[in-house]
């Protein structure tokens, strides 16, 4: 049900509907996927350095992110926080989008066009994130710890103290100005044939209520 894997800023993410299709039966919010995510606090407080260069790594809770099936999830780019004690209500609105290929236009329904081996359904945001990932191996020999595959093993990470000792924060900004000014150039990445968005409304509330949690915690 729920298929597990690893990112450098969440450590354990877990994907659910990857391999099984969850159907709801009507709309609504009784209707639709409900969870209970139990976040464990550690016996022994562990205290890490702030990291300035991040807004959403010092924060305490969890990160969701809704993409479309078969797609590589982009958790730091496109997901939303969910505090603890809190009951998050998430509606969301289906857009399907189809481009025209030849002769009216240019799209990509797979990433064989860039050498790219990976089971993932193809979106333009992963192919140009692998497309620099790529880019950082070769000119700065780091990857960046945002992209899911294909992991480097052998090179460090573009980020953090590694960096830091090795001076590759230059070089990163200057792959990043590259793909920046001379997108075309750079990563010819196109628009995919056919996608699926979705539009997301967020709402929170404190959960369990105070005349509910002895109930709750039985």
């Amino acid at each position: 049900f729920a298929q597990l894997f690893q990112n450098a800023h969440f450590f354990n993410c877990f994907t659910i509907g990857q391999n099984h299709t969850v159907t709801a039966t009507n709309t609504g919010p009784q209707m639709g996927l409900s969870l209970i995510l139990n976040r464990d606090e550690l016996t022994e407080s562990i205290q890490e350095p702030y990291n300035t260069d991040s807004n959403i790594e010092n924060g305490h809770g969890m990160r969701i992110v809704v993409h479309e099936k078969g797609t590589a999830p982009s958790v730091v780019d496109h997901g939303f926080d969910i505090s603890p004690g809190q009951s998050t209500s998430v509606s969301l609105e289906v857009e399907t989008i189809e481009v025209l290929g030849e002769p009216y236009g240019k799209c990509s329904s797979n990433y064989h066009k860039w050498g790219i081996d990976t089971t993932f359904k193809y979106t333009q945001f992963e192919c140009e994130s692998r497309c620099f990932n790529r880019l950082l191996s070769e000119r700065c020999g780091c990857v960046s710890a945002s992209v899911l595959l294909p992991l480097n093993l052998s090179a460090p990470q573009c980020s953090g103290t590694i960096a830091r000792a090795q001076q590759k924060e230059r070089c990163v900004t200057r792959v990043k100005d590259a793909i920046r000014f001379k997108p075309k150039s750079m990563c010819q990445c196109l628009t995919p044939c056919k996608e699926t968005q979705y539009a997301k409304t967020v709402t929170q509330s404190v959960w369990p209520s105070s005349n509910v949690i002895l109930d709750f915690l039985k």
